[in-house]
């Protein structure tokens, strides 16, 4: 049981009786309420408690806190000077914890902040944010597990549970950047925003802004969520969608293997983007924004309640680009558009309709280089960073990609609630290029090439239905989620190329525009038709008793895929099953740490046969973690601390059995990555803001019967490093706001990345070096200026400030990317 309480920061001579006083009301509160608590389940201390009700009458607002502290079995700690004078209208019925609050400190100048597990702290806005506020601001407190995070730092997630969670309590790593750090550092991608999170690795960062491919925890592929659900990725890795972060709530990467809640999975992770949702809060955003190499981009976001009753309240997200990443030949244009609508007939029941429209054009700059003049020294010199290796008129991208889906959550009374998601996304699109494949040696720059195309289409469509109890069983809380989902997972792909009558380039004084062959010289090479489904059941217990904090679950899998040859008439049929599961244990001190400890478990399936024609079975992925999570409680901060060793078995290798033939694989290979991470988001007293990371991980394949030939002589992979996987990552960002003074409003911000070496192969013969890289930002709040510009703000983010010239990524020696060069960004922003 959890009492209420005050604590109070005043001189010792006089702050003891006044926080006495503020105490035994706290206690009054909770002896009046006491009856009706204990004739209904209790919470656990995860802040998922079964909605408590109240019956608080309009009045004073000390004893109204005191009584909500009671039925809510909280620890509200305030100053009871910031009570005194100010009354509130009272509350009824049921509400969460973090909704009732806000409720309850509408129209004073009064937030409350969640600190720990039950803990929460009454703070007073400063004189002009209460200005510029109105009443309903106050719901910012309420930071919900799939929405909007106030400041850099995010206190909850559903990520890694399914369930609305603290962070601190979650036994797993889970990082978040908040829409505002999004923003704050003038992210174009997901990519970028993932910037200053320890552990995630982009080969070749921005530079490809086609695909957001990420890597995590020693080069295991993430794959990619919407709001929990799946989104397309073919077997070709074409059918992918890519996510405008102008239409994020926030970005969330859940690290270790993750089976257990959303099935099939590399052992890596996955990142869960969280899109904008209907707001209670009207909230009315313009931006304009140029930049480099002509950017032009529109965007605006609105938002708010449709009806004065609440029941029904919007969101509309929309973004028109027209820009290009350098100044020759690149493209860059988009459009998007997000609608959302959501249905709230009582406290207990919400149905959100949401969905978006995005169609992409570009010309990338991705490379395809020789690492001759790249990676490596040419006699020609280095080949320049921004040389088009393309074919203007033929190489583009071009995607179009729709997704429409619901979330339903219906609380039948204080203990059970049901919820549903449904998602279907698709996407369609067509890539052209002009591909170099050899260097002629003679002269070490006349690029070779090809021309090819590619079509595919990607579609999913995933059910997620769910059953929460939340009930007590004596002193041990309970917060029990049973699921049933469902993947239906599509992707198409067809590819054609051609080589004679390519004309050759000179990688050093390009001509472009010389015959060619057309479309129909093109030769098929692949025409593939894929088919995923895959069911599962899962059950999960996040268990209270104490600081004890125990999370269990379990899930069974069942997979099976069909993939047709259209070019051969070919079918491989294949089905699997696997149980998955994880157990963690968490202890949440006062002082706010809480270190944790768990084990968890992954599949993904693989393809193919063996020698005796025996399917694959899929590979699994097993980790241990222990970390150290601190969020001292009142403050604007998050520090976690993560030790990992991960393993992936059945992981193809050659088959080397005497007597059997060269070209068949086996499952006998085996990778292992050990590392840790370190992460710190503040926001610091007077306007600073502070992000900090660290990586170091060890990748290895430890068994393996891979063997290349390097420099003549055959060399096995075993013991070899996983490419993909730098070493040691870092990176760090401080900014600042002035408070007052002549300077008030104006922000400056600048950060430092480091990006440790790094294999390009699994061969290990290409090394792509380090790299550090420093971004900065600019901004200014208008209206502190003049006051009839308020909501009226100036920013200015330039990501590579002093234009490093870096070699991104080499996967072979004919195909080498460049980082992307130094990039401004001026966007004009008024919200009202």
């Amino acid at each position: 049981m959890v009492s209420s309480k005050h604590t109070v920061a005043w001189p010792p001579n006089w702050a003891s009786r006044r926080a006495a006083a503020g105490a035994l009301c706290a206690a009054l509160g909770w002896a009046v309420a006491a009856p009706a608590v204990l004739a209904q389940p209790a919470g656990t201390s995860s802040g998922a408690a079964a909605l408590p009700r109240f019956d608080i009458p309009a009045g004073p607002l000390g004893p109204a806190l005191a009584a909500f502290a009671g039925a809510a079995r909280i620890n509200l700690s305030f100053d009871p000077a910031l009570a005194e004078g100010r009354r509130t209208a009272g509350l009824q019925g049921a509400w969460t914890v973090d909704a009732g609050l806000a409720r309850l400190l509408a129209g004073t100048p009064l937030v409350a902040r969640r600190d720990g597990a039950n803990v929460y702290t009454l703070r007073l806005l400063p004189q002009e944010s209460a200005a510029l506020l109105p009443a309903v601001r106050v719901e910012g407190a309420d930071e919900p597990a799939r929405g909007e995070a106030d400041g850099i730092v995010a206190r909850r997630s559903a990520a890694g549970t399914k369930t609305d969670t603290p962070i601190l309590e979650i036994p797993q790593t889970v990082n978040v950047v908040t829409r505002d750090e999004i923003a704050m550092r003038g992210a174009r991608s997901v990519v970028e925003a993932l910037a200053y999170t320890p552990g995630v690795y982009a080969p070749g960062g921005s530079a490809d802004l086609r695909y957001d491919n990420i890597y995590l925890r020693g080069g295991y592929a993430a794959r990619n969520n919407l709001d929990g659900a799946r989104l397309p990725y073919g077997a070709y890795s074409f059918g992918m969608l890519q996510i405008e972060p102008y239409g994020l709530e926030r970005i969330e990467v859940l690290k270790g293997p993750s089976s257990v809640l959303y099935g099939q999975n590399t052992p890596g992770g996955l990142i869960n983007m969280v899109s904008k949702l209907p707001t209670q809060t009207p909230r009315r955003e313009i931006e304009l924004q140029t930049g480099s190499y002509g950017r032009a981009q529109a965007a605006l976001d609105l938002g708010g309640p449709v009806d004065e009753a609440g029941q029904w309240s919007y969101r509309l997200v929309a973004l028109e680009r027209d820009a290009a990443q350098s100044a020759h030949y690149s493209e860059e244009d988009r459009t998007f558009v997000a609608p959302a609508l959501t249905w709230r007939p009582s406290a207990a029941t919400s149905l959100t309709l949401l969905g978006f429209y995005q169609k992409d054009h570009q010309v990338p700059l991705y490379g395809n280089l020789p690492a001759a003049g790249t990676l490596y020294s040419n006699p020609n010199g280095r080949i320049p960073r921004d040389r088009f290796a393309g074919e203007p008129g033929w190489d583009a991208y071009d995607r179009e990609q729709y997704s429409a889906g619901y979330l339903f959550s219906h609380q039948f009374n204080d203990t059970w609630t049901v919820k549903q998601q449904l998602r279907y996304s698709h996407m369609r699109g067509e890539a052209r290029t002009t591909v170099g494949y050899l260097l002629d040696p003679a002269d070490m720059r006349t690029w070779s090439r090809t021309m090819a195309r590619g079509q595919g289409t990607g579609t999913t469509l995933s059910v997620d239905t769910q059953a929460v109890a939340r009930f007590r069983t004596g002193a041990v809380g309970h917060e029990f989620l049973a699921g049933f989902d469902y993947l239906d997972m599509r992707d198409t792909y067809k590819f054609a190329n051609v080589i004679a009558g390519v004309p050759p380039l000179d990688l050093y004084d390009p001509v472009y525009g010389r015959p060619r062959p057309g479309v129909r010289d093109l030769i098929p090479r692949i025409d593939a038709v894929q088919r995923t489904e895959q069911s599962g059941v899962y059950a999960q217990d996040q268990i209270s008793y104490g600081n004890w904090l125990l999370t269990l679950g379990g899930r069974y899998d069942m997979a099976r895929s069909t993939t047709r040859n259209q070019l051969t008439s070919g079918k491989v049929a294949q089905s699997d099953s696997a149980f998955t599961g994880r157990a963690g244990l968490t202890y949440v001190l006062e002082n706010g740490l809480a270190p944790y400890v768990a084990y968890s478990t992954s599949f993904a399936p693989t393809g193919g046969t063996d020698y005796e024609s025996n399917p694959f079975q899929p590979s699994k992925g097993r980790q241990i973690e222990a970390g150290l999570k601190y969020q001292p409680p009142g403050s604007d901060s998050m520090v976690t601390l993560s030790a990992y060793q991960l393993t992936q078995t059945n992981v193809l290798t050659s088959d080397t059995t005497p007597g059997r033939p060269p070209g068949f694989q086996a499952q006998t290979g085996e990778t292992r990555a050990r590392g840790i991470e370190l992460e710190g988001k503040a926001g610091l007293a007077r306007g600073w803001d502070l992000i900090a990371s660290y990586s170091y991980v060890d990748a290895v394949v430890t068994k393996s019967a891979n063997v290349d030939v390097i420099d003549g002589a055959p060399q096995s992979r075993e013991g070899k490093k996983q490419f993909y996987a730098p070493a040691h990552q870092a990176a760090a960002w401080l900014a600042y706001k002035v408070q007052d003074g002549p300077l008030q409003g104006l922000g400056l911000g600048a950060g430092v990345r480091y990006i440790g070496a790094d294999w390009g192969d699994a061969a290990n013969t290409l090394r792509i070096p380090s790299v550090t890289l420093v971004d900065a930002a600019l901004s200014y709040d208008l209206g502190q200026m003049r006051p009839e510009l308020r909501g009226l703000s100036l920013a200015l983010n330039a990501s590579n400030l002093f234009d490093r010239t870096y070699v991104g990524t080499c996967v072979t020696a004919t195909a080498c990317t460049y980082g992307a060069g130094r990039l401004v960004l001026a966007t004009l922003k008024y919200a009202w």
